[in-house]
């Protein structure tokens, strides 16, 4: 071998960066991609609709309380407990 020829089996370390680069590179972007793949195509976006509940179904505890009116007067340093 003369001196000024190359071995190309030489290890070269800005090769071997450069491939490493490449390598985490094109793995990075198939594993985003992977992900944007499943999360758009395979995870639902938004949650079925709730059957609708009509009134006749409804049980008696969740029904909207009743609201009483009471008239009448409040007498002066009264309250309206004690009118």
């Amino acid at each position: 071998m003369v001196d000024g020829e190359k071995n190309r089996f030489q290890w070269r370390p800005f090769e071997a960066r450069r491939k490493r680069r490449k390598w985490i590179l094109l793995s990075g972007g198939l594993l985003v991609g992977l992900c944007l793949l499943v999360y758009f195509f395979f995870i639902p976006g938004t949650p079925p609709p709730s059957p609708v509940v009509s009134d006749a179904t409804r049980p008696e505890t969740a029904r909207e309380p009743q609201l009483h009116a009471i008239e009448g007067d409040v007498k002066e340093r009264s309250t309206l407990f004690k009118s």
